[in-house]
C-alpha cells in the first residue's frame, strides 16, 4: 500500500509568495516542516508599526494595489498549510521585510521581557 504522507513542496522557500487559508503571505524562513510567513494586508483601515510598503514598482510587479502593505510580524504554519503561487519577492523588498521582521520580533521580546533564543 502507498504511502500518503505528505512531502515538503521545494518552491516552498525564502523570498516566495505563498497562499494560505488567511491570505496571501511571503515566507520568510523554512525550516523542517514548519514555514514563517509574513501576510500581505490589502489596503488595511489600520497602520502598524511593522507595515512595510512595496514600491510602486514592486507592487506592479507582484500584482498588488499601491496601498497593500507587508505587515511583518511573523507567525508559523506547517508546510501543508501552504500552496506555492509561483511568485518571488524582489530582493531590495525581501531585505527590507526581513529588516522589519526581525525589528518587531525584537520589540515584541523586549515587550513580554522574553528572550529571541528560540527564532535563531
Amino acid at each position: 500500500m502507498p504511502n500518503f504522507a505528505p512531502t515538503p513542496d521545494p518552491r516552498i522557500r525564502r523570498g516566495r509568495i505563498v497562499s494560505t487559508r488567511g491570505g496571501l503571505c511571503i515566507v520568510l524562513k523554512r525550516q523542517k516542516d514548519r514555514v514563517a510567513l509574513v501576510p500581505i494586508r490589502k489596503g488595511p483601515e489600520n497602520t502598524h508599526r511593522a507595515d512595510v510598503h512595496p514600491s510602486w514598482m514592486d507592487a506592479a510587479l507582484l500584482g498588488l494595489s499601491a496601498r497593500d502593505v507587508v505587515r511583518c510580524a511573523p507567525f508559523t504554519l506547517p508546510h501543508t498549510a501552504v500552496y506555492s503561487i509561483g511568485s518571488t519577492v524582489p530582493s531590495t523588498l525581501m531585505t527590507r521585510v526581513w529588516s522589519a521582521a526581525c525589528k518587531e520580533l525584537r520589540a515584541q521580546a523586549w515587550e513580554n521581557g522574553q528572550s529571541l533564543e528560540r527564532w535563531r
